[in-house]
């Protein structure tokens, strides 16, 4: 995850608070105010765009007279790819400024009057420290194909296999953990 994508979404007009991606990102300053640590989040309107699909639960919340939406989201959007949610300054305790980002993260989440906080795909080491912090622990399966017609391309599960396309390895596809934290 980099500012250069977000930027380029933010920009383009695709994660902008008129599509349901309103840019809450949030940062941490040290006393000197040099950036120790960002966190970026969404204050989403619904779940289009995540590859994490609880549209269910939030059919479900709302029928027992909850408010699912707006939600608060760490992620990149449009984009299934696990990696880093929780950004240190090299200098910086990566624990440390993780559970400084997830606790404003909580915090923006009371003042945005969000129903929970949701980082979806992040790391395993970060997936743990949201665990330490209080967050809820989801994991789940993404299964991967190979398009052999298209060589070195990678297509995410769809309904049935692409024509020319075949699992990679022995298994029947390349199943790939995946790691969701909810508040």
């Amino acid at each position: 995850m980099g500012y250069d994508f977000l930027d380029a979404c933010e920009d383009a007009g695709c994660a902008v608070e008129a599509q349901g991606w309103g840019p809450r990102h949030l940062s941490l300053h040290g006393p000197d105010d040099a950036v120790l640590g960002v966190m970026p989040l969404y204050l989403k309107g619904h779940s289009q765009g995540e590859y994490v699909f609880d549209h269910a639960w939030a059919d479900a919340y709302e029928r027992a007279g909850g408010r699912y939406y707006p939600k608060l989201l760490s992620a990149v959007p449009f984009t299934p790819v696990t990696g880093p949610r929780l950004l240190n300054a090299p200098e910086t305790d990566a624990a440390t400024v993780g559970a400084a980002l997830l606790q404003g993260a909580r915090t923006l989440c009371d003042r945005t009057g969000a129903s929970s906080l949701h980082v979806n795909f992040p790391d395993v080491g970060q997936w743990r420290l949201m665990g330490e912090q209080g967050l809820l622990l989801r994991q789940d399966m993404q299964y991967v194909w190979r398009n052999d017609a298209t060589p070195g391309s990678m297509i995410s599960w769809p309904p049935s296999p692409p024509p020319g396309a075949r699992p990679s390895g022995a298994s029947g596809g390349r199943r790939r953990r995946v790691w969701t934290s909810a508040c």
